[in-house]
């Protein structure tokens, strides 16, 4: 295992070590207003095991913005598509 701070693993950078390391992605991010029905794209650009710490939106939102996402991951020649509602909480 390297030691320094960045540690490449299978396309991905590991930042840092910690308890629960950040991974430095770039994964297609597909997103709805709740309540509309236009479709927007963006990227997630870092991610922890149990969140997502950077994502790029096409257009300005406010904080307390509500979303259904979609993230596509591609696993193992497969794509994958995890679905959860959101929410903009910080600025």
């Amino acid at each position: 295992m390297e030691t320094d701070e960045t540690q490449s693993v299978t396309g991905l950078s590991i930042l840092k070590k910690r308890k629960h390391p950040r991974f430095s992605v770039d994964l297609p991010v597909e997103y709805y207003k709740i309540g509309s029905p236009v479709k927007h794209d963006g990227r997630a650009m870092k991610c922890q095991p149990r969140w997502l710490g950077l994502l790029y939106f096409s257009e300005p939102l406010h904080i307390g913005q509500y979303l259904s996402l979609k993230l596509f991951l591609f696993l193992v020649l497969r794509l994958s598509v995890i679905e959860t509602i959101a929410l903009r909480w910080f600025g």
